[in-house]
């Protein structure tokens, strides 16, 4: 068996670990070692979460891809950029169907919406944590989306769309654009990091 940590080869004897679970949880103690985040797990060119359960006498190759955190934070961060401005158009057009009476796609995308915004959420409080990073700014707006997420909650259950519409439009809308604010500070941050860091090594 092949072992593959970051395209550079580990000699192992596998006979020592005994099975295939055992033998990826020190390969991924290995990685959290280093600092670093596992964004893959193949084996034998398959994700791991694709395959059934497999002997170790059957495995020809394993490969675990890694990732400095910030690396992948700096690529998360550019998708939410992407995302925020899809978002946003995407606000518009649910609040014109809710206006002219439409219902079901526009709370479907509502609810899309909803999963989308404690994404954005999760990745601003990410970015606060791997940066040693707090702006008061940061804790109001997350004050503002647990208010706007009940109301919403709320005006759905209540079949309340004009109301609803109301808050999509303005308070939504606000909490988005200031969220949209927030990512070339994190850019900077991210970029003044990954410098030390580059420097350091």
């Amino acid at each position: 068996m092949r072992i593959l940590m970051d395209n550079v080869e580990q000699v192992i004897n596998e006979k020592e670990y005994g099975s295939l679970e055992f033998l990826l949880s020190q390969l991924l103690k290995v990685i959290e070692t280093k600092g670093r985040v596992v964004t893959s797990v193949k084996i034998d060119g398959v994700n791991l979460d694709s395959l059934s359960v497999l002997s170790m006498e059957e495995i020809e190759m394993v490969e675990v891809t890694s990732q400095n955190p910030l690396c992948l934070l700096r690529e998360t961060v550019k998708e939410l950029s992407d995302y925020l401005d899809n978002y946003l158009n995407t606000l518009e057009e649910i609040i014109i169907s809710l206006r002219v009476g439409e219902r079901i796609k526009p709370l479907e995308n509502l609810v899309d919406g909803i999963y989308g915004l404690e994404w954005i959420i999760e990745i601003l409080k990410k970015s606060e944590e791997l940066l040693e990073y707090t702006d008061k700014k940061l804790d109001i707006i997350y004050f503002k989306v647990d208010n706007v997420l009940s109301n919403l909650i709320k005006l759905v259950e209540e079949k309340n769309y004009d109301e609803l519409s109301i808050i999509l439009e303005f308070s939504l809308q606000e909490v988005l654009f200031e969220i949209k604010y927030f990512i070339p500070v994190i850019f900077e941050k991210l970029k003044l990091n990954l410098d030390e860091v580059n420097y350091l090594n």
